[in-house]
C-alpha cells in the first residue's frame, strides 16, 4: 500500500505542487461537506497603468514641442520675406534713387515758381509765334515762287515763235517736286495742241515724272484718245503700257486696227496690248 501510494505522488507531482486543488474536486468536497461551491473570480487582465501626472507631463511635452515648431516656423518665413525684400529693393533702387541735394524750403519753391513761370510761359509764347511768322513767311514765299514760276511758264509756253522757248521752259518742271492742277492741264494743252512735235514731247517727259498722281495719270489716258502725232501717240502708248493701265486696252486694239495710224504705231499698240494682257 504504501509502495502504490509513493508511486502515485511520484507520477502526480506537478500537480500536486499547485497550492489550490483542482476547482472540479473541491467543488465536489464542498458539495459534500454541504458547502456552496465557490465562484470562480477572473484573474484580472494584466496590462500597462500610467498614472494621471505622467500623462499631464506628456501633454506639457507636446504642447511646449508645437509651440517651438510653431515659432522655428514663423521665424523661417520672416527671413525669407527679408530676403525676398531686400532682393526686390536692391534690384528697385538704382532705376529709382534720387539724386542727394539739398531740399528747398517751400517758401523759395513758391518764389522760385513766382519769378520763373511767366517768363517761360512768356518767352515759349514768343518762341512759338516767331515760328509760326517764319513758317507763314516761307508758305508765302513758296506760293509767291510758284505764282512767279507759273506766269514766266504760262508765257512761254505761249510764245509761239520760239519751240526752243517753250522747250527749255517746259525742261524747267523737272525741278518741281510737285505739280499743281492748273500746270497739269498746260503741260497736257502743249502736248495734245502744240504745232511742234518736240514741244509735246517735252510736255509728256514733263508729266511722266508725276505719273503716280491721279489726276496726272488720268490726264495721260484720256490724251492717248485725243493724240494725233504719231511720235507721241510711239512714246505715251509705251509710258501707260509701263504703268500697267489695262484701261487703255480697248483703245490699243482700235489703234491696231485702225489702217490710218503708220505701221510703228499700230505695232506699238499691238506690243502694249499684249503686255498689259499678260500681266
Amino acid at each position: 500500500m504504501k509502495g502504490r501510494l509513493e508511486d502515485f505522488i511520484n507520477e502526480h507531482s506537478e500537480e500536486l505542487n499547485h497550492r489550490t486543488p483542482n476547482p472540479e474536486v473541491l467543488n465536489r468536497i464542498l458539495k459534500q461537506m454541504g458547502h456552496e461551491a465557490p465562484v470562480h473570480k477572473e484573474e484580472p487582465k494584466k496590462g500597462i497603468i500610467i498614472s494621471f501626472n505622467a500623462m499631464r507631463w506628456a501633454a506639457a511635452a507636446c504642447l511646449l514641442l508645437a509651440l517651438g515648431f510653431g515659432l522655428w516656423k514663423f521665424s523661417a518665413n520672416k527671413d525669407v520675406e527679408e530676403a525676398t525684400s531686400a532682393r526686390i529693393r536692391h534690384k528697385i533702387t538704382p532705376a529709382t534713387q534720387l539724386p542727394d541735394t539739398t531740399v528747398a524750403q517751400p517758401t523759395e519753391v513758391a518764389a522760385n515758381k513766382q519769378l520763373e513761370a511767366p517768363t517761360n510761359r512768356f518767352e515759349d509764347i514768343d518762341k512759338e509765334i516767331a515760328l509760326r511768322k517764319n513758317q507763314l513767311a516761307q508758305n508765302v514765299n513758296r506760293s509767291e515762287k510758284a505764282s512767279a514760276y507759273k506766269k514766266v511758264l504760262f508765257d512761254k509756253l505761249n510764245d509761239e515763235t520760239s519751240p526752243a522757248v517753250r522747250i527749255k521752259a517746259l525742261s524747267q518742271t523737272n525741278k518741281l517736286k510737285s505739280m499743281s492742277n492748273d500746270v497739269v492741264d498746260a503741260l497736257v494743252e502743249t502736248m495734245n495742241h502744240d504745232p511742234n512735235t518736240n514741244v509735246r514731247l517735252a510736255a509728256l517727259d514733263g508729266l511722266a515724272k508725276f505719273y503716280k498722281e491721279a489726276y496726272v495719270k488720268k490726264q495721260l489716258i484720256k490724251s492717248l484718245k485725243k493724240q494725233n502725232d504719231p511720235m507721241v501717240q510711239i512714246e505715251l502708248i509705251g509710258l501707260l503700257t509701263r504703268m500697267k493701265e489695262s484701261a487703255i486696252l480697248t483703245e490699243l486694239e482700235g489703234m491696231v486696227t485702225d489702217e490710218n495710224n503708220i505701221p510703228a504705231v499700230r505695232e506699238t499698240a499691238y506690243t502694249g496690248m499684249f503686255e498689259l494682257k499678260k500681266s
